[in-house]
């Protein structure tokens, strides 16, 4: 707990970095919305600078100290100019119990999951969002992780997480995504309450904390939630300044879109549609003239923002979206093998191709796109993992019946005006790209919260208005049902102390006690991960040994053991972790060959050589083969096994 108040008093003072950054173009904003945008340019501001920071020698190790003082003195100039800051009261409505009982208890269920550790479900939070700012934390600086791609994504939320981890570990660094879903908060009730009314912003509050994927991104170090967040306020100052004028809201939206870039690829496709409609929309509302230069003025503040990640990819990489795009801009330790299978995990997601299994082959069905589109709604297990291609993924990463109802609803009313028109619009088209690329919902959460700002209008206009509340209403209870029993529910004895976190990791992450074993045995050298990426929980040095994962160990070039075992020594890995489990998900008889090939069960059994040459064809079951025959071979030696998975070290 101590390191989730230092994370909030940080994010306080973050707020008072972002009034001294942008006070002068939110000055006509409601109060609500203007500490929101604050908070998040703050944020954003600070994860921009960390990026220079851990450019220099010791950068993360000093650097706590200039965050700490930047945060610091924000904090007292928020203090300093508090009663301009907080503006006037909302009007109190009947509404406002609902909408106060929907955010308590959205705070409280994610507030348990941000002080239990992570455990499988929380996959990216330990494979990558927390792990690479561990590894550079320890190491003090930024460096190159040639294993792990994701460590050359946009950083800007991510590298809040490294001052997370510093002062609080786990739960410090998950705490700037419960900060996330506050500072959501005020803003879409700022918004609503500036546009539709009190009791519309009453309505927007509940049902934003009423979505399951917010609520668990809530308590996660996923990104999707600041993200959206930007992204979403990107999309709707675009809206707001079709309707205005006020260069502030250019402004604005260009600032909020660049930090959506600067946070994750997909918010580059976001800064290009909403300048691409905000032309449009402008050439019949201002004239080619003025369209052409608003358009143009928020793109370029956007890439401004975003800029110093893409250079940063193209010096390190050669490739700015690393490691995407391979085939137009290649990349280092990247290759055409990592792009094929990269590329068939992230199109096995939605309904866009046939689920034969052949994703880069079979065309996309554009008939299919209304279903895909509108599945979000209904069919959530296809969106995200596991078993995506069979509609079985984490029923809570759901963006429920809101976000959908509220873009049909004002498509269908006739009613909607620019502002309506621009935020559905940018929502359909950003829509009909997402289709086209990798259909994970959390991918459009962004696209959803002006989605839900516009359901809370048609909760008091038209004539259906009753219905729709009554519909928000069940959607929140629902939403919020959904997380406590599929999240929340087996944390709570964690969180109590009713169970030790050592007994909870050791019984939901299948990897924490072998990790606890290699971090007191492996004394020099590093560990070779194989099928396995919750490296987070090392203490010791570690790499992804997986052909997809790496090209240095030269997997293409490897004819034997010998081979094999010589790329392991030259890299200075001298423990072997292999996954079996995971390896062989679903294939027991393949499990039982691999066994028999390398001996472990007794006389060797090899691989017939017919089978081994076909076997080779494809790197991901190469190496198994290699690996197999090395044990065989002595190479590598069993030290222990933890079920399935085995421990070896290298000879």
């Amino acid at each position: 707990m101590p390191g989730v108040l230092l994370t909030f008093l940080f994010v306080i003072g973050s707020i008072g970095v972002g009034k001294l950054l942008v006070s002068r173009w939110t000055q006509t904003e409601d109060p609500s919305t203007r500490l929101a945008i604050w908070g998040l340019v703050g944020l954003g501001a600070i994860g921009v600078l960390t990026l220079f920071l851990g450019l220099l020698p010791g950068g993360f190790k000093w650097g706590l100290g200039v965050v700490g003082l930047l945060s610091g003195f924000g904090l007292v100039e928020l203090v300093r100019s508090w009663q301009t800051t907080v503006g006037r009261p909302s009007k109190p409505e009947g509404l406002c119990l609902l909408a106060l009982v929907a955010v308590g208890a959205a705070v409280l269920l994610a507030m348990i999951s941000v002080i239990v550790p992570s455990d499988a479900n929380d996959w990216d939070t330990l494979a990558y969002h927390l792990a690479v700012p561990k590894v550079w934390l320890n190491q003090g600086q930024w460096s190159f992780i040639s294993f792990d791609h994701h460590s050359n994504f946009p950083f800007t939320i991510n590298n809040l997480y490294i001052w997370g981890l510093a002062w609080g570990g786990q739960a410090g660094a998950k705490a700037f995504s419960l900060a996330f879903l506050c500072l959501g908060a005020f803003a879409l009730f700022g918004l609503a309450r500036e546009r539709y009314g009190d009791k519309a912003a009453y309505w927007v509050v509940a049902l934003y904390s009423g979505v399951p994927v917010i609520v668990w991104e809530a308590g996660t170090a996923y990104i999707d939630l600041g993200n959206g967040l930007f992204g979403a306020l990107g999309i709707i100052f675009a809206a707001k300044y079709l309707e205005s004028t006020n260069k502030s809201h250019l402004i604005l939206s260009g600032i909020m879109l660049g930090l959506c870039a600067g946070s994750k690829y997909t918010g580059l496709q976001t800064v290009i549609f909403s300048c691409l409609l905000l032309l449009v929309f402008g050439l019949k509302r201002q004239g080619a003239g003025p369209a052409i230069k608003s358009a143009f003025l928020a793109g370029i503040v956007a890439m401004a923002v975003c800029c110093p990640w893409y250079v940063k990819n193209v010096v390190t990489t050669g490739n700015p979206v690393y490691p995407f795009f391979y085939k137009h801009f290649g990349g280092k330790n990247w290759s055409e093998f990592n792009d094929r299978i990269y590329t068939e995990e992230q199109q096995s997601f939605g309904v866009a191709r046939s689920t034969d299994g052949n994703y880069t082959t079979n065309p996309i069905e554009i008939s299919r796109a209304g279903s895909a589109i509108l599945g979000l709604a209904y069919q959530p297990g296809r969106y995200t993992n596991p078993g995506q291609t069979m509609g079985l993924g984490f029923v809570f990463i759901s963006l429920g019946a809101v976000p959908m109802v509220g873009l049909l609803g004002w498509l269908l009313s006739g009613r909607a005006k620019p502002f309506e028109a621009f935020c559905a619009s940018t929502t359909l088209v950003s829509l009909f790209l997402w289709f086209f690329m990798s259909e994970q919902s959390r991918y459009v959460l962004g696209l959803m919260l002006p989605m839900i700002l516009l359901f809370g209008g048609l909760t008091v206009t038209g004539k259906l208005r009753q219905a729709y509340a009554g519909l928000g209403a069940v959607s929140t209870a629902v939403g919020l049902v959904v997380i406590y029993l599929s999240v929340t529910q087996d944390k709570i004895p964690v969180a109590v102390g009713k169970i030790t976190e050592a007994d909870y990791l050791t019984q939901r992450v299948p990897f924490y006690a072998p990790a606890q074993m290699l971090n007191e045995s492996v004394k020099e050298g590093r560990v070779a991960l194989f099928d396995e990426v919750f490296g987070f929980y090392l203490d010791v040095p570690y790499f992804w040994a997986n052909p997809g994962h790496t090209t240095e160990l030269g997997y293409d070039q490897m004819r034997n053991a010998d081979d094999f075992s010589k790329a392991l020594k030259d890299h200075g890995l001298t423990t072997v972790y292999f996954n079996a489990r995971q390896a062989f998900f679903g294939q027991p008889k393949e499990f039982e060959t691999w066994v028999g090939a390398s001996g472990l069960s007794g006389t060797a059994v090899p691989y017939e050589p017919a089978d081994r040459v076909e076997r080779f064809k494809d790197l991901r079951n190469k190496y198994k083969v290699l690996l197999a025959e090395a044990v065989q071979q002595s190479k590598l030696v069993l030290v222990k096994t933890f079920g399935k998975n085995l421990v070896f070290t290298v000879k």
